[in-house]
């Protein structure tokens, strides 16, 4: 599946700059940090978002993972 979608150019790249990264023990928790000097109108992620309104948030996401995801 993965090989078609990318074959027929359906899916949506996601991109991620190699000079970001993930710190799980800072003081205040997880973050995300610059590992690099990084200039200014640089493209850091792109990544699909759900757009919902309350209802759809109650009828859909509350029965789910993602409601207790942060």
């Amino acid at each position: 599946m993965t090989s078609e979608i990318a074959r027929t150019g359906k899916g949506i790249p996601l991109i991620r700059s190699s000079d970001v990264v993930l710190i799980l023990d800072t003081p205040k928790g997880r973050g995300v940090f610059a590992s690099a000097f990084i200039p200014s109108g640089t493209l850091i992620e792109t990544c699909p978002v759900l757009v919902l309104d309350q209802q759809q948030n109650v009828d859909h996401i509350e029965k789910t993972e993602l409601f207790h995801y942060t």
